[in-house]
């Protein structure tokens, strides 16, 4: 492996911001997208958690608790919603597929502002043939309202053109299919780094890359200590 750092900083998370975390299950994603979001909530952002697989507090067994309404809410234990409200500092939202539900939600929280959102995994809502209008005022016009707008995401080739557009910062992890890799080729300059096309990397390794790169940077798996009830 070339480029290695031996350590991550995120970048200053600001409401202008469009970012995109790639990654097959299990590579590290996950993982990135709560360390990243209790940096913003530590920064005094207020979070929202959009799931609509519904697998942020996991799954059987292992499934923690929603934090209660009027209790502390956190990245780890926020509380679950069906309307958005501006006075939680983290809340989670799952709706199963984009409806009326979903338009008032990100109305609200676009006459708000002020609002890190997080889609957890936005094919299910919206993809690369199907771009809710509501979905595509929240990601285009958003920056006025300093409104954040970060996706996660399997698979780069099913996620809407929008949102590749226009994300400048990417966090690309393992990702299998080759035809998925050369799509981000299209948005990320990879002349200099062409093992981010042709190679698996190891998983939770990730290449990092933003607008004021040259070009990504691979990043080794983070140690990240602290931060469980941000």
């Amino acid at each position: 492996m070339q480029q290695q750092q031996k350590a991550f900083s995120p970048p200053p998370l600001r409401g202008d911001q469009r970012g995109l975390l790639l990654g097959q299950t299990g590579s590290g994603k996950s993982f990135m997208a709560r360390h990243l979001l209790k940096v913003a909530r530590r920064a005094g952002w207020r979070l929202v958690i959009v799931d609509p697989k519904k697998g942020w507090m996991g799954r059987g067994k292992d499934r923690k608790p929603f934090a209660e309404k009027g209790e502390q809410s956190t990245v780890d234990r926020p509380v679950l919603v069906s309307d958005f409200n501006p006075h939680y500092p983290v809340q989670i939202f799952q709706p199963v597929e984009w409806d009326e539900t979903c338009d008032t939600f990100f109305r609200e929280v676009m006459e708000t502002g002020n609002t890190f959102v997080y889609f957890d995994e936005i094919t299910q809502l919206a993809d690369a043939t199907r771009v809710p209008l509501g979905f595509k005022v929240l990601w285009t016009q958003g920056r006025q309202n300093n409104v954040a707008a970060w996706c996660g995401s399997q698979r780069p080739k099913g996620i809407p053109l929008i949102c590749k557009d226009q994300a400048e910062v990417w966090f690309i992890f393992r990702i299998k299919s080759l035809d998925d890799r050369k799509v981000v080729a299209g948005y990320v300059p990879v002349d200099e780094t062409p093992e981010l096309i042709e190679k698996q990397i190891p998983l939770r390794w990730f290449w990092y890359y933003n607008d004021s790169l040259e070009k990504p940077v691979l990043v080794k798996p983070l140690a990240v200590k602290g931060g469980k009830n941000a």
